[in-house]
């Protein structure tokens, strides 16, 4: 009886892990398809004559057309420089990426 107790523990422990490597796992796979549409929204401002290829113009576009799914995606640039703020939120947990303008 003990050593099922002690195996239960065991499989209990390694399923909450493999749980928890998931979870990181989909939230980064969310992080790359913002970095995706940012490229997008770059692209967009770029060919866009009025627009001048700033960090906010990209911002802008990329949270115009946000992909839909499991996470929620945001987006915002930093007031400085040509780096944007990717997160990535699920179930009130969020998780964030960066992207670089080339």
């Amino acid at each position: 009886m003990v050593v099922l107790g002690l195996l239960a523990a065991i499989a209990i422990s390694k399923t909450t892990s493999l749980v928890e490597e998931s979870h990181h796992a989909t939230a980064q796979g969310a992080i790359a398809v913002g970095q995706s549409t940012l490229t997008q929204a770059l692209a967009k401002v770029m060919l866009n004559p009025d627009l001048e290829d700033t960090a906010a113009n990209v911002t802008i576009e990329a949270n115009k057309n946000k992909p839909s799914g499991e996470y929620t995606l945001g987006f915002s640039a930093s007031s400085t420089g040509s780096e944007i703020t990717i997160t990535a939120t699920r179930d009130g947990i969020s998780t964030t990426g960066t992207w670089t303008m080339p």
